[in-house]
This record gives C-alpha cells, sequence and structure tokens, in this order.
C-alpha cells in the first residue's frame, strides 16, 4: 500500500465559546515513571472505508479530544542540568513466528511444573543468555535484565482511568554467568 502525506498541520484543542481555555503557562514536570520509558513518536495510520469521513470532521473530533488535556500539549519537561550525553540504543528486531515457537517449545520442555512459558519470557531469556554469551563474562559474574512493565494491570489498587500518565513498573531479575549456560 503505498501512503501519501497530503498535508501536516498543528491542531490547536476545540473550545466553544461558554468555556474559557485553561492557562498555557502551566508547567508538568515528568515523573519518574514517565523518565524511564523510552522517548519515541509513534505514527497512526487509520485507513477508512470508503466514503473517508471529510477531513474537517476529522480535524475537529481531534480537537474535541485534545481540550480536557491541554496542560500536556508542549508543556512536559525534564531538568536538564548534568544531564549525560550518552544515547541509549534501541535495537529493533523481528523474530520469525516459527523461530518463536521453536524457541518456547524448547524452553517449555525443560520446565518442571509442565506449563508453558509464554513466548516473551522464553525470548527474554534466549537474548538475555545471548548477550551474556557475547559479552564474554567470566561464570562467577553476575548480570542483570531490565524489564518493564505496564503496572496498571498488576496493581490490586486499580488505578483511575482518569489518571492518564505513565504507570511503568521496572524488573531487575539478575543471575550468574554460570547459571544461564543451562534453560
Amino acid at each position: 500500500m503505498k501512503v501519501k502525506e497530503e498535508s501536516s498541520k498543528i491542531v490547536k484543542p476545540f473550545y466553544d465559546g461558554n468555556e474559557d481555555p485553561p492557562s498555557t503557562k502551566q508547567y508538568i514536570p515528568l515523573s519518574v515513571f514517565d523518565k524511564v520509558t523510552f522517548n519515541t513518536h509513534i505514527v497512526d495510520i487509520y485507513a477508512y472505508r470508503p466514503p473517508p469521513p471529510q477531513n474537517a470532521i476529522l480535524e475537529l473530533g481531534l480537537r474535541k479530544a485534545l481540550s480536557p488535556y491541554r496542560e500536556c500539549a508542549g508543556r512536559l519537561g525534564l531538568n536538564d542540568k548534568d544531564a549525560s550525553d550518552e544515547e541509549i540504543v534501541v535495537h529493533k528486531i523481528h523474530f520469525a513466528v516459527q523461530f518463536l515457537a521453536k524457541l518456547k517449545a524448547r524452553s517449555s520442555s525443560s520446565n518442571v511444573k509442565n506449563e508453558p512459558y509464554s513466548t516473551f519470557k522464553s525470548l527474554v531469556a534466549h537474548l538475555w543468555r545471548a548477550i551474556t554469551k557475547a559479552r564474554g563474562l567470566n561464570g562467577s559474574e553476575t548480570t542483570t535484565v531490565r524489564i518493564y512493565m505496564n503496572g496498571r494491570v498488576r496493581l490490586n489498587l486499580k488505578v483511575p482511568r482518569e489518571y492518564f500518565r505513565s504507570l511503568v513498573l521496572w524488573a531487575f531479575p539478575c543471575a550468574k554467568v554460570k547459571d544461564q549456560a543451562h534453560p
């Protein structure tokens, strides 16, 4: 499918004449949860069955959706004083479905509980072992993998849907290199 960008513009929040827009002087510092996630921008493309809605209708819908969250429009910030110049390197890798199925079957065959591991657990364990091996560490050294997860679904006290900020939790499993040699 060939996609062609026809226009690009800033869409401002919509306010009818009965309400005053919130102040644009409000500043929201990033929380610790906001700081640990990757700074990425994701482009979404929506395809509608013919006839597609008019651009003006889509824009008005977006403007109305933005109006309750005006404080987030470009007013999030981080104190970069003494920040490191080191960039985070992000690698994107595609794994074939067949490879993941074999990996999951192989790792689950050694599970003493006779329950299959999830594809995610199987892949993370495989990558952790491969990266540890590639680093050439000796058997007595300890390695750690850092995994972040959605905290909303893991809390017993449910987070209100109105809380729109990130709720990212981290896990830091660690193991000796010699213990990673065998799945």
